[in-house]
């Protein structure tokens, strides 16, 4: 799992979004993200992978694997079929878990 994959499963599981976004949102969470990959960007880290991946997964879960016409990103596309932002925060959750589990990743850390 990576070192984002791994924060905001803890920021998730200990209910400490709005502490760290703000509100429950997925537009902050990302927000919260870039900032932390700025971060460690500028303390010359090299590894910035952030669900590798993932963009394939959300297509095929929504059937949009065969759309060639589609070239909006993951979060994109979750906020497209979540009423609001804070489900689409819930759905992104939903989405990761799976993708984690269809990887054989540990998500109960």
């Amino acid at each position: 799992m990576d070192k984002y994959t791994k924060i905001i499963m803890k920021i998730k599981n200990d209910g400490k979004e709005v502490e760290f976004y703000g509100k429950k949102s997925l537009n902050n969470m990302m927000a919260f993200i870039l900032g932390y990959t700025y971060r460690k960007w500028k303390e010359k880290d090299k590894d910035l992978v952030f669900l590798d991946g993932f963009d394939e997964f959300v297509l095929e879960y929504y059937g949009l694997q065969e759309k060639s016409g589609v070239f909006q990103n993951r979060m994109d596309i979750i906020n497209f079929f979540s009423h609001n932002d804070e489900e689409a925060l819930e759905n992104f959750y939903k989405l990761l878990e799976m993708f984690l589990i269809s990887k054989g990743e540990k998500i109960d850390e």
